[in-house]
């Protein structure tokens, strides 16, 4: 399974974006904020 990381402040957005990136079959990760989002990409490999 491939995995994919969103990042975006938009509530729906990211979970718009999970819902389509899920039904395609990739394992989805999300944040919302910048610092979190470079603490989930040193701790995870993307596709």
């Amino acid at each position: 399974m491939y995995k994919a990381f969103v990042v975006n402040d938009g509530k729906s957005t990211r979970f718009s974006f999970r819902k389509f990136l899920t039904d395609a079959k990739f394992d989805v990760i999300a944040a919302s904020h910048p610092i979190d989002a470079r603490a989930i990409m040193a701790a995870n490999e993307f596709d």
